[in-house]
């Protein structure tokens, strides 16, 4: 066949063939994965992250948070992964006091406190920000994984406890059940919980009230305190909706139809306190 001249048309039969071209999708990139060796080496490398468009269907209000910690590097990481997950962080504590004096000028929905802060510990500044902004939660966020901070913790009013050795999920996941209204106690506090619970000592049951059940009997006792439905489901480890369910039964089974009468009922059978008192548990607080 002899050469084609340059210019002179090709026909089809003799064109080159293209690969015709891919319809599959190109391979996914690799989701991060958190460790927490590097989540304060990642978080120093990420401070220049812009700040990310809402998803479609994200919620419009998002859940808003003070961040009380004493290490910047830790404060700049534990932001990274909130905001990363659509959550706010309006305002960072280095200190005790200045984690109350923002909590006072912020209406935030969780507040994250490291119980080791300088100049006021977390402790102390969990009893006043629950005294000032009853409805903001606090989530204690820390090393310490003792009973005994454990016990000051929920005495001084946490609702739930994170370890910073965890991954990044935990810290969110608990943020978020904070907001819901939900305690959390996280992965290696769970031992500890128990033991809490175990140091309330049972009861002899009232006559009156023999047909309530014990989670019933001690939903009841705590409102006898002066207790309202939040704080009973904080002391109790219960979901606020749990307890009021709880409550609506006390009152079908005893035939009363308010609280009160509740509340009047129980203190006739002489019912008090099942937990320690307040002073027993303070004493054995960390300084």
């Amino acid at each position: 066949m002899p050469p084609r001249a340059p210019g002179s048309p090709v026909c089809a039969s003799c064109a080159p063939r293209s690969a015709p071209p891919s319809t599959s999708p190109p391979p996914a990139a690799e989701a991060p994965v958190w460790r927490p060796a590097c989540r304060w080496q990642a978080a120093r490398q990420r401070q220049d992250v812009p700040d990310r468009m809402p998803e479609i269907g994200a919620d419009m209000n998002p859940i808003r948070v003070l961040i009380a910690e004493d290490e910047p590097v830790a404060r700049q990481g534990m932001r990274v992964w909130l905001e990363e997950s659509g959550i706010e962080v309006v305002a960072e504590a280095g200190t005790g006091v200045q984690a109350v004096e923002l909590a006072r000028a912020h209406h935030v929905d969780v507040v994250v406190m490291d119980l080791n802060m300088p100049e006021q510990d977390g402790i102390t500044a969990t009893r006043e920000i629950r005294r000032t902004r009853p409805h903001s939660r606090i989530l204690a966020f820390t090393s310490f994984s003792d009973i005994r901070h454990l016990r000051a913790a929920v005495r001084a009013g946490v609702h739930g406890f994170v370890l910073k050795d965890r991954e990044s999920d935990d810290l969110v996941r608990a943020v978020r059940a904070l907001a819901d209204g939900e305690a959390h106690f996280g992965p290696g506090t769970a031992d500890h919980v128990v033991a809490l619970l175990q140091e309330i000592p049972e009861q002899p049951c009232p006559p009156d009230l023999q047909d309530l059940s014990a989670t019933q009997l001690r939903i009841l006792s705590l409102m006898v305190d002066g207790y309202d439905d939040p704080a009973v489901a904080r002391l109790l480890f219960l979901q606020l909706k749990t307890v009021r369910s709880r409550v609506s039964e006390m009152k079908e089974t005893t035939g009363l139809r308010t609280r009160a009468e509740l509340i009047a009922l129980a203190r006739r059978a002489g019912m008090g306190s099942p937990f320690p008192s307040t002073s027993a548990w303070d004493a054995q607080s960390p300084s």
